[in-house]
C-alpha cells in the first residue's frame, strides 16, 4: 500500500492529511510555529505516520502548500534586494501604474519599493521594441556600482532590462557578467519569470522573486531534509498560485510561483466537490485562523487571472481591482481574501464601533480561550462563548480550552465599553465577521456580474462551517455544501492535484488568420519547451497534457481575457467571437470591432492518480447530546449531532460536530448527507 501525504500551513494551524491508495484517511491539526514553519510539518508528519501505523517509506509522494513567501512579503522579512536595469528606467517600480484600489480612500499609500533607490543601477544598453540590439550593456561602468550595493547588504539582484522580453540577448549577458564577477550573489533574470509585455509588471515580479529566493530556498532546504528523514523515497512537490504543483528545484528558482500556495489548494478542492454534486455555479469560503479566501466555481472550473498584487490591506486577484500591491505577472486561481478568520481580533475602533480584523493573534499567543497568553477577544472565543464550538475539537488539535478566558476578554474589551450583555456581545463579533467576509464572496461574484442567489457555498477550514448558514444568509445563497475533513479541507486539495508548469511569452499582433497562425507556431514551442522542463524533474512524458490558451483584447484596452484554443488552430473569426462572447460575460458588453492577441500561453500537467472519495467512518457513534448555544437572540438546547445523524435530513437549529470543525445549522434551515456532504438548504 502506497501513500501521499499532503501539509498545508497556515497563520494559525498547519494541518496534516494522509491517504492511501486504498481509501484510507487520516488526518491531524496542529498548531503552526511562525518561526520555524518547518517545525510544525516535521512535527504533524510524525504524528500521521503514527496515527496510520505506516511507514516512511511507504510514503510516495509529500505535497505541501504554505504561506512562507506571503508572510515574507507582509512582514518584509526577506532580505536587500537590487535591481539592475536600462539607464533611464530606474524609477519604473516607484511610477507603477496610475491605478489606485480604493478611489476614497484618501489615506491610502503606495508601498515601499522592496528594492530601495540606491538599490536600483542603470546600465547603458538598448534593445528596440522589435529585438534589433541597438547597443551592448556596458558592464565595465556598472562594476564598482554593484561592488558597494553588495557592501551595503544587497544579497540578491533582479535583472530587468528594457524590452528583453522580445529578444533576451543583453539581460542574459548581464547574468553571465553578474555570476562570474559575483557568484556570491542570488541573482533573478526577469526574462526567466516573465516574458510577457508589460515593463512594470515584468519587473515588479523580477524583483519579488529575487525578493524571496534566499527566504524561499533556505526554507524548502530545511523542508526537504525533513521529509527526507522521515519518508525518504517520498517525491517532494509545492502548490503554485496557478493551482498546480511544482518540483521543488523550479520553486527554489522561481519562488514569487508559489505566493497564493496554500489557498490555491482549497479552491480546486472544492471545484472537485462541485463536480461530484453537479453544482455548476458555486463559490468557495474558506475560513481559517487569519484569513477567508473566496473564489468563483463555475462550469466546475475555478476562475483564474494573469495577474494579481500581493502585500495589500486588500487583496482580490480581480482585473477590476489593482494597484493595491506589489504586481505579480503570474497566472493564479482567482481569489479574494480578506483578515477575518477564527483568529481575528475584535476591538473598537476610535469613533467606538465594534470591528473585526485585520489584525489576527494567530497561533502564538492566538485567542483568548487558548490560555496561551492571548488576552483580546477573538472571533474563535465568541463562537466558543455562543455554543458554537466545541471544546472537543480544539482539544484534538492539542490545544486546551478555557471559556472562562474568553468570557473575560469579551466583557472587558467589547461587552462593558458597549453596555450590553456578554453573550450579545459575543453575538455581534460573530456578525460583524459575517459582514466583513461577505465582502469576499461579493467580490468574487456580484462585482464579477455573477448573482450570489444562484450559486451554492462550498465552506470549509476549521472555522468556515461555523459562519457559512449565517453569510448565506447575509448574501442571498441558499445552498450550502460542508465536504467531508472539512477542517483540513485545503490539504485533501493538495494530494490530487496536477503537477504542472506555465509558460507565458508576448505575441501583440492584430488578430487575423496570419497572426494566429505564428501564435500556434509558438504555441507548439513553449508546450515542447516546458515538457523537457518536466522530464528534466523526472517526469515522463507520456502522462503529461497541454493547456493552451490566448489572451486577447481589443484594440486600446489596458487588459485580456484568456480564450482556451486546442493543439489545431481556429480560425480568426471563430476565435473573435469566441472573445466577443466571453467579453459580453465578463463586462456586460462585447463589440465586433478590432481585436489583437496580446500574447500565447501554455500549461502542462501531470495528473495525479485520483484517490478514492473519503467514506465517513464506519464506528462513527451517533451523537445524543446536547449543546446550550445562541439562535435568535437567545440561548437554548439544541441537538449535537454527528454527520452520520444527518441522513436523509436533520432540521435547525442543531449542531453537527466533526472531528475538526462544528458546522451549524440555524433556525429555517435543515441539512442532510449527499454521500459524505453535508448539504444545507434554506426551508424559507
Amino acid at each position: 500500500m502506497s501513500w501521499r501525504i499532503a501539509a498545508d500551513v497556515g497563520g494559525t494551524f498547519t494541518d496534516l492529511v494522509a491517504a492511501s491508495d486504498a481509501g484510507r484517511y487520516v488526518h491531524l491539526k496542529l498548531p503552526s510555529t511562525p518561526a520555524a514553519f518547518e517545525e510544525a510539518v516535521a512535527a504533524g508528519l510524525d504524528g500521521v505516520l503514527e496515527k496510520a501505523n505506516v511507514r516512511g517509506e511507504d510514503v510516495e509522494r509529500f505535497l505541501h502548500g504554505t504561506t512562507v513567501a506571503t508572510n515574507a512579503v507582509i512582514e518584509r522579512s526577506g532580505p536587500a534586494v537590487g535591481l539592475i536595469t536600462t539607464e533611464g528606467f530606474r524609477d519604473v517600480l516607484e511610477i507603477g501604474r496610475l491605478r489606485i484600489p480604493n478611489s476614497y480612500d484618501l489615506f491610502w499609500t503606495k508601498p515601499v519599493p522592496l528594492a530601495r533607490r540606491r538599490h536600483r543601477l542603470e546600465v547603458r544598453e538598448r534593445t528596440a521594441a522589435d529585438g534589433t540590439v541597438l547597443s551592448e550593456p556596458e558592464l565595465d561602468a556598472l562594476a564598482p556600482r554593484v561592488d558597494r550595493a553588495t557592501r551595503d547588504g544587497v544579497t540578491s539582484f533582479a535583472v530587468s532590462l528594457l524590452n528583453s522580453y522580445v529578444n533576451p540577448q543583453n539581460e542574459r549577458a548581464v547574468g553571465r557578467w553578474l555570476a562570474e564577477r559575483f557568484p556570491e550573489l542570488t541573482v533573478t533574470l526577469g526574462v526567466d519569470v516573465v516574458r510577457e509585455l508589460g515593463e512594470y509588471e515584468r519587473t515588479s515580479t523580477a524583483v519579488l522573486n529575487a525578493y524571496l529566493k534566499p527566504v524561499v530556498s533556505q526554507y524548502l532546504r530545511r523542508l526537504v531534509s525533513s521529509v527526507e528523514q522521515r519518508a525518504p523515497r517520498a517525491v517532494v512537490l509545492i502548490m503554485q498560485s496557478s493551482g498546480g504543483m511544482m518540483p521543488i528545484p523550479e520553486a527554489r528558482e522561481n519562488p514569487v510561483h508559489i505566493l497564493e500556495s496554500g489557498p490555491a489548494a482549497g479552491a480546486l478542492a472544492a471545484s472537485r466537490s462541485a463536480s461530484a454534486l453537479s453544482l455548476k455555479k458555486a463559490i468557495s469560503f474558506d475560513m481559517g485562523g487569519t484569513t477567508v479566501k473566496a473564489s468563483l466555481i463555475e462550469d466546475f472550473e475555478v476562475a483564474y487571472c494573469s495577474e494579481f498584487s500581493v502585500g495589500s490591506d486588500i487583496s482580490a486577484m480581480s482585473r477590476l481591482l489593482r494597484g493595491g500591491g506589489y504586481a505579480v505577472r503570474l497566472p493564479a486561481i482567482d481569489l479574494a481574501e480578506v483578515g477575518a478568520g477564527g483568529g481575528s481580533i475584535a476591538h473598537l475602533d476610535t469613533g467606538g464601533l465594534l470591528t473585526v480584523g485585520p489584525e489576527s493573534a494567530g497561533s502564538a499567543p492566538g485567542p483568548a480561550c487558548y490560555a496561551r497568553g492571548g488576552l483580546r477577544p477573538t472571533v474563535t472565543d465568541a463562537n466558543l462563548l455562543l455554543g458554537y464550538l466545541s471544546p472537543r475539537g480544539l482539544a484534538a488539535a492539542g490545544i486546551s480550552i478555557d471559556v472562562d478566558r474568553a468570557r473575560r476578554a469579551i466583557e472587558s474589551d467589547i461587552a462593558k465599553p458597549l453596555r450590553i450583555g456578554v453573550f450579545e456581545a459575543a453575538a455581534a463579533i460573530h456578525a460583524v465577521a459575517d459582514q466583513r467576509m461577505a465582502r469576499a464572496i461579493r467580490s468574487v461574484s456580484t462585482e464579477r456580474g455573477r448573482d450570489p442567489r444562484e450559486h451554492a457555498l462550498i465552506a470549509f477550514g476549521g472555522s468556515g462551517p461555523l459562519h457559512a448558514a449565517s453569510l448565506a444568509e447575509a448574501v442571498g445563497i441558499r445552498v450550502v455544501v460542508v465536504p467531508p475533513l472539512a477542517g483540513v479541507f485545503s490539504a485533501t486539495g493538495l494530494l490530487a492535484s496536477p503537477v504542472h508548469l506555465t509558460a507565458t511569452e508576448t505575441v501583440a499582433e492584430p488578430l487575423d488568420d496570419v497572426a494566429l497562425t505564428a501564435a500556434m507556431r509558438l504555441l507548439d514551442r513553449l508546450d515542447g519547451s516546458l515538457r523537457a522542463r518536466l522530464r528534466a524533474t523526472g517526469f515522463s512524458a507520456d502522462v503529461v497534457r497541454s493547456a493552451r490558451s490566448l489572451e486577447l483584447r481589443y484594440v486600446g484596452q489596458a487588459y485580456e481575457l484568456s480564450v482556451n484554443v486546442g493543439d489545431t488552430a481556429p480560425n480568426a473569426r471563430s476565435l473573435a467571437a469566441t472573445f466577443i462572447e466571453l467579453h459580453r460575460a465578463t463586462y456586460g458588453h462585447g463589440d465586433d470591432v478590432r481585436i489583437e492577441i496580446v500574447s500565447a500561453r501554455v500549461t502542462v500537467a501531470v495528473a495525479e492518480a485520483a484517490l478514492p472519495q473519503v467514506s465517513l467512518p464506519a464506528s462513527e457513534a451517533p451523537g445524543h447530546r446536547t449543546r446550550r448555544a445562541w439562535f435568535h437572540g437567545g440561548r437554548i438546547d439544541v441537538p449535537v449531532l454527528r454527520r452520520a445523524d444527518c441522513g436523509a435530513g436533520v432540521r435547525g437549529p442543531c449542531l453537527v460536530d466533526d472531528p475538526d470543525t462544528t458546522v451549524v445549522v440555524p433556525p429555517g434551515w435543515k441539512a442532510a448527507l449527499r454521500s459524505a456532504d453535508l448539504v444545507l438548504e434554506a426551508l424559507a
